[in-house]
């Protein structure tokens, strides 16, 4: 069961400000599902995720999935710590997040976020569905963190 793009997008944040610029969203380092019992995350499930994320929340003005705009957000999956097997699962996702202004700019702000997630027996019994369901909510943790961490910034 892969997990659910809209799953990992967070509903809210905690944002210092927003930005009334638009936004290129590009991620690297994903794993397309190569099973209907796959847990993995793509570049384009993420892409989506982050960028239904910015809209929920206002961070930017507009969104493009290409590198046309003010600024580029660059995410880059670098771990994604899945367990084997287990009665409660731990999902770890650590994402190296980068901004930079889309015309030949430096990166204005860079972090590598970790975040995790336990999804409990009780919430799905079968394994591979608190699999998908602890690897959505790391992402979703990691996704609202970024965000939060975005906002301070002063572009």
């Amino acid at each position: 069961m892969a997990p659910d793009r809209h799953a990992m997008a967070p509903e809210s944040a905690s944002l210092q400000r927003t930005f009334n610029k638009s936004v290129g969203i590009a991620v690297s380092g994903g794993r397309a599902a190569d099973s209907v019992a796959s847990t993995q995350i793509s570049d384009e499930d993420l892409v989506v995720a982050v960028e239904m994320a910015i809209r929920r929340t206002g961070l930017f003005s507009k969104t493009f999935r290409s590198p046309s705009g003010d600024y580029q957000l660059d995410l880059r999956i670098v771990k994604l710590k899945q367990p084997l097997m287990g009665l409660d699962m731990t999902v770890s996702a650590q994402i190296e997040w980068r901004l930079k202004r889309t015309r030949g700019g430096k990166p204005i702000w860079q972090e590598t976020i970790d975040t995790e997630h336990t999804a409990k027996l009780g919430e799905a019994f079968v394994g591979v569905e608190r699999l998908s369901l602890a690897t959505e909510g790391a992402v979703r943790k990691n996704i609202q963190t970024g965000l939060e961490h975005l906002s301070r910034q002063s572009l």
